[in-house]
């Protein structure tokens, strides 16, 4: 699936309405492609070194607060792209799997902004000389929580042993999320795909 997450992103402007998601018959991202992607990007994920995945997640949020910091969403998406690519074609041996996780930690860059409410944010950069420490670990706790309600509610019959369970799990955890809580598909799907199987 030549469609990417962050792609996602830039159609949906993160913003995922359950009436978008209500027939997967009439929408171009049906089930089976959206969890083949997803498959993909968790084995990608898993197969790459924690360091690996820390350079690039420290990559991305220095682009994204540098060079990529102005405009629109999805001026700062398009540009992480474009950052993203150059990334991969400069720093990579296996280009594809980059292209697959650096999808789930640009989505996941892009996701602190909706998942940490603004005055909780504004909180903490008020109450933290180096707030991004701060801001990291607050987006780390969320992010905690929806995997442990994940693991709780998101399930179907089997388990998550095999990366095709885990994303069929993930996709339908997902679409529930974005009908019950407003948490966009795309933002649930990176954060629980970069909590699970990115580095710790």
């Amino acid at each position: 699936m030549n469609r990417s997450l962050a792609r996602l992103a830039i159609g949906a402007a993160f913003v995922a309405s359950s009436a978008a998601l209500a027939d997967d018959a009439a929408r171009p991202y049906a089930r089976e492609p959206r969890v083949a992607h997803i498959r993909a990007a968790l084995t990608a994920m898993a197969a790459a070194p924690p360091e690996t995945l820390r350079k690039a997640y420290e990559h991305a949020r220095g682009v994204e607060r540098g060079a990529c910091s102005a405009g629109s969403v999805r001026l700062r998406v398009e540009c992480l792209l474009v950052a993203s690519k150059k990334y991969c074609s400069e720093t990579a041996t296996a280009s594809h799997d980059c292209a697959l996780y650096m999808d789930v930690i640009v989505s996941n860059v892009l996701a602190d902004e909706f998942l940490i409410p603004r005055e909780k944010r504004y909180q903490i950069v008020r109450t933290n000389a180096d707030y991004r420490p701060a801001l990291a670990r607050e987006l780390r706790r969320i992010q905690g929580t929806m995997a442990v309600d994940f693991r709780l509610h998101g399930k179907g019959t089997g388990g998550d042993d095999d990366a095709e369970t885990m994303a069929s799990n993930i996709d339908r955890y997902c679409r529930g999320a974005a009908d019950e809580s407003n948490v966009p598909y795309q933002i649930c799907v990176s954060s629980l795909a970069f909590f699970i199987k990115g580095p710790s």
